[in-house]
């Protein structure tokens, strides 16, 4: 766009003197302590609350609800209605081996040692599985 460069050059710099003036203001300026602090209201945590709940209750208020907001948004965004039936782990696996390619491990969760197609798996008790080597190859 036409004089893009030149808004995000000035709001650039424009962003860096506000920077450099914080910094600045915040190294020369003078402290009042932690004691002082502290003593306004009997302690740090007691300082903390009062702030909180009096002065900044609806800058919480809206900060706790727009988080809110921003999270069931989320959820909102990301949740997708299932249209077909989800596939069983044996259907995933036929695909994998008929299409694309073969994982070089097998998936957690599978007693195996290797990836061959026509080793049975192993059941949990240490039996071979009959179901885990193919139709074909087991003829």
């Amino acid at each position: 766009l036409k004089g893009q460069r030149w808004l995000a050059l000035g709001c650039g710099l424009g962003f860096g003197i506000l920077l450099i003036a914080g910094i600045g203001n915040a190294s020369l300026s003078t402290f009042n302590g932690l004691g002082a602090a502290n003593a306004l209201h009997g302690g740090n945590v007691e300082g903390l609350a009062n702030l909180i709940f009096t002065k900044y209750v609806f800058a919480f208020e809206i900060t706790g609800a727009l988080l809110i907001t921003a999270t069931v948004g989320a959820m909102v965004l990301t949740h997708r209605e299932r249209t077909e039936r989800a596939k069983t782990q044996r259907e995933m696996a036929e695909e994998r081996v008929r299409g694309k390619h073969l994982p070089p491990l097998p998936a957690p969760g599978v007693y195996a040692r290797h990836n061959a197609v026509d080793i049975a798996g192993l059941l949990p008790d240490g039996t071979p599985s009959e179901l885990t080597v193919m139709k074909t190859l087991r003829d």
